[in-house]
């Protein structure tokens, strides 16, 4: 008789267990690629067999922190994305520490990891913009490759041993244009 209670018992814990909420994993190896201003937030995907997970991705500065009691403030254009990577430029636009988190949902189970340390997006990697030169014709033309369009790129240019009249520096609109006064002269240039 006992034999029999275990074979109906059987089928009704096997179904328990296989209906069990599965434990959702977190986002691996995320973190933040910050080049010339520009912040892109990458992680791995979910791991576990979950064919419709979305991401989110929140951020808290100092202000929200100190002034909003711990509010964590949405990424305008990551919210229930399915990509694994998010550019948070315009989201992280001050001098301010940030701890970022990302969340994942899948199948309704929801679950938060931050990145270790905070950001600030002082620690961006800025690289020397390439530099192309025309010297075809009068103008000469002087332009930089920038990846943010209100990047500025400081220009002097004087003549060859003339270093003791270096003109002030200033601000340049890209591309720029300048006269060589004296055709045949060898000038120089910084930035």
């Amino acid at each position: 008789m006992s034999s029999g209670l275990n074979k109906s018992l059987f089928p009704l814990l096997l179904y328990f267990t296989i209906n069990f909420p599965k434990s959702l994993s977190t986002p691996l190896n995320a973190s933040m690629h910050s080049v010339n201003m520009k912040h892109i937030l990458k992680w791995s995907l979910l791991q576990a067999s979950c064919p419709t997970a979305n991401y989110s991705v929140q951020f808290q500065g100092e202000y929200e922190f100190y002034n909003l009691n711990g509010t964590w403030v949405d990424a305008y254009d990551c919210q229930e994305i399915s990509k694994n990577w998010c550019d948070l430029t315009h989201d992280l636009a001050s001098n301010s520490d940030y701890s970022i988190r990302i969340g994942t949902n899948c199948d309704g189970q929801k679950s938060w990891a931050q990145l270790p340390a905070t950001f600030n997006r002082r620690d961006t990697v800025l690289l020397v913009p390439k530099m192309t030169v025309n010297v075809e014709g009068d103008p000469i033309q002087v332009g930089f490759s920038t990846t943010l369009s209100d990047m500025t790129v400081n220009l002097n240019v004087w003549q060859e041993g003339d270093e003791q009249n270096i003109p002030v520096q200033g601000t340049m609109a890209n591309p720029f244009h300048f006269r060589d006064a004296q055709n045949s002269a060898i000038l120089c240039h910084c930035f």
